[in-house]
């Protein structure tokens, strides 16, 4: 009879811990991140508050309009074959937590699919900087970087999302 209760408190004990072990951090339980991918809507060109410069050299680019949210991709001039090269902006967004700390939050990139040298944009909905958000802090950053058939330029430096 005495092994097998011991048997049994031994059983309950490795239930106990590997049910601990099996579940998510505070971190991993707070927010569920997925892949955002959009496609442009054409439009004029809008005033942008952070380029993605190294696009320029044919044309094409990537920017960031605070107010409104909006990414802009402008695609560039066809190749020496007349092939449109498809292009994009991949972008990044961090929240602050309660305790101060940034967190990724979102992520994905933004198609323009529109055709040789026309504007498009994504509408995104980020949390402003100022405001409290889903982690329970206060503070949205932000960083682009324009690709070109997949291939991407650096990341921008951090940009606080404040209008």
């Amino acid at each position: 009879m005495r092994k097998s209760n011991k048997l049994r408190a031994l059983g309950a004990a490795a239930f106990v811990i590997t049910g601990a072990l099996a579940l998510p951090s505070p971190a991993q339980a707070r927010v569920a991140i997925t892949w955002e991918e959009d496609f442009a809507t054409s439009s004029a060109p809008v005033f942008c508050d952070v380029v993605s410069l190294s696009g320029y050299t044919d044309g094409g680019f990537s920017c960031f309009q605070k107010y409104g949210d909006v990414l802009q991709v402008r695609t560039g001039a066809s190749d020496a074959n007349g092939n449109i090269r498809r292009m994009s902006v991949q972008w990044k967004n961090e929240l602050k937590d309660k305790n101060g700390n940034w967190n990724l939050y979102r992520y994905g990139e933004c198609f323009n699919d529109l055709g040789t040298d026309l504007y498009g944009v994504c509408n995104k909905d980020f949390y402003e900087d100022s405001t409290t958000n889903k982690l329970g802090g206060k503070g949205s950053r932000l960083a682009i970087k324009h690709c070109i058939q997949g291939v991407c330029e650096p990341w921008s430096i951090w940009f606080r999302n404040d209008q």
